[in-house]
């Protein structure tokens, strides 16, 4: 088992290693203590883990509830977010209880938002499912409803008390499922760690503890993404519109893969982009099914920017790519990002 340590206002650890699920219960006594929790999770996660997980927390002496929400980013809403906290309520969670995530990052991001609203703050813990939630979103503590104008308007940052990584899991998961979860770890390796190419071939619980080793430092620099944070947006500004424009049909991996390589040209179009960097970028994505191209609604993914969270007026803080490892934030017109990229996939 490899333990990540994050320095956040208030730390936790990040276990990684094979069959953790087993042994969830004491780690997360532990690490949150409680003697109730509430084990939210989805409609595609619980026949396989759940089970598992409460005898896990029930053999560390805890009393279990679940919760099971339908499953897809179509239900991480506030009707959702309501269901959950209100069956906290009717199960008597006091303060000194806890809710537990089992699934991906619609799971961990809701139950999370759940902890932080319900009692004013409740304990949680995050166990990922997926790959995408291993690497990215179970660590740092964003927690988000979307609404129907954007993704994750509706949020708070709430760190958990524990995020265990059980990578046995991944063997479960479809195999589009489990490359787009790769988007996130190829992201990693544009902003700041080169050495994630090489990387892939390896042992997977190396490469999920690089890729949130390389999140731990940058979220213990800015937990509330006033600065560098930001660079862990790389391809999502465009991505967040690509992904609510196609109904969800469009995985959040799938969306942001092709984000990243818009923002490549759109850096390549500034002269600003390192010769290279966008086939490096594109190799690393088609090895992993993941599609680089596709149409593009420059009026509806504009519409959708300008609800972006990071925007304000008509412009947006976007992550450009310089290199291979290397992006800065940019402060950028939204018209202008979008009629870069709509000419480009227009001639």
């Amino acid at each position: 088992m490899r333990t990540v340590h994050v320095q956040t206002a208030e730390p936790y650890d990040v276990y990684i290693g094979a069959d953790l699920l087993s042994e969830c219960g004491q780690i997360i006594n532990k690490a949150a203590g409680g003697s109730k929790a509430m084990i939210v999770s989805d409609s595609n996660v619980a026949p396989l883990y759940l089970e598992k997980v409460v005898k896990s927390m029930e053999a560390a002496g805890y009393e279990c509830v679940s919760k099971v929400i339908n499953a897809g980013e179509e239900h991480k809403n506030f009707a959702t977010l309501v269901d959950i906290v209100e069956t906290a309520a009717a199960e008597r969670l006091s303060r000194k209880d806890i809710m537990v995530a089992l699934g991906g990052g619609v799971v961990g991001d809701i139950t999370g938002f759940a902890a932080a609203v319900y009692m004013r703050g409740i304990g949680y813990v995050q166990l990922p499912t997926t790959v995408l939630a291993a690497v990215d979103s179970s660590v740092g503590g964003k927690t988000a409803v979307d609404l129907p104008m954007g993704k994750n308007l509706a949020g708070a940052f709430y760190q958990p008390k524990a995020v265990i990584c059980d990578y046995d899991c991944f063997d479960t998961l479809p195999d589009r499922d489990r490359n787009s979860g790769y988007a996130e770890v190829i992201k990693y390796a544009m902003i700041r760690g080169t050495e994630i190419f090489d990387m892939l071939d390896g042992p997977v619980e190396n490469l999920i503890a690089k890729c949130i080793t390389i999140k731990a430092v940058i979220v213990s620099e800015d937990e509330h993404e006033s600065g560098v944070r930001q660079l862990l947006n790389f391809g999502h500004t465009i991505g967040h519109a690509l992904e609510q424009n196609s109904g969800y049909t469009m995985l959040h991996g799938e969306a942001v893969a092709r984000g990243m390589v818009y923002a490549c040209e759109l850096a390549e179009a500034k002269g600003k982009l390192a010769e290279g960097t966008k086939k490096t970028l594109i190799d690393a994505l088609l090895r992993y099914n993941l599609d680089v191209d596709g149409a593009f609604d420059a009026e509806a993914i504009e519409g959708y920017m300008r609800n972006d969270k990071k925007a304000g007026g008509d412009k947006v803080n976007f992550v450009m790519p310089e290199r291979i490892g290397a992006c800065t934030v940019e402060r950028m017109d939204i018209g202008e990002i979008v009629g870069v990229i709509n000419e480009l996939h227009n001639c």
